[in-house]
């Protein structure tokens, strides 16, 4: 039987965007309320499912739904999620967030509830050796 989570998150906030310069405590802080609320997201998916294990290579799907039609792009939306892998590996959702397969990122408009969706499984049998 594959494992399978799918966590759902806010947006990141604007501080977390690697195109915007803010300062580093207030991107710090950011941060860790960003990683905190993924990690407990994650934790409360985990035990929805109990008997959880974590994944060692999860193959992991994003679901970006944005405000407007004025899309992120792809790279942008991976690297302002990075404080929510890490909380995904504080809870035990994946045993490292290194050996991920990221698929392609798909990208909607919800105007009403601007969120992302992430999937989390296993099994993607690739070897990165």
């Amino acid at each position: 039987m594959t494992q399978s989570i799918t966590i759902t998150l806010a947006c990141p906030p604007q501080k977390l965007k690697p195109n915007v310069r803010s300062h580093h405590m207030a991107k710090a802080n950011a941060t860790r309320t960003y990683r905190a609320h993924a990690a407990d997201a994650a934790m409360d998916e985990c035990e929805v499912h109990g008997g959880w294990e974590p994944i060692a290579e999860p193959k992991v799907t994003i679901t970006y739904y944005h405000k407007t039609r004025a899309f992120m792009d792809r790279d942008n939306i991976l690297a302002s999620l990075k404080a929510a892998s890490a909380g995904f590996t504080a809870a035990n959702a994946a045993a490292e967030h290194h050996g991920c397969l990221y698929m392609p990122i798909r990208r909607g408009k919800d105007a009403e509830h601007p969120r992302v969706e992430i999937t989390v499984s296993e099994g993607h049998d690739i070897a990165w050796h």
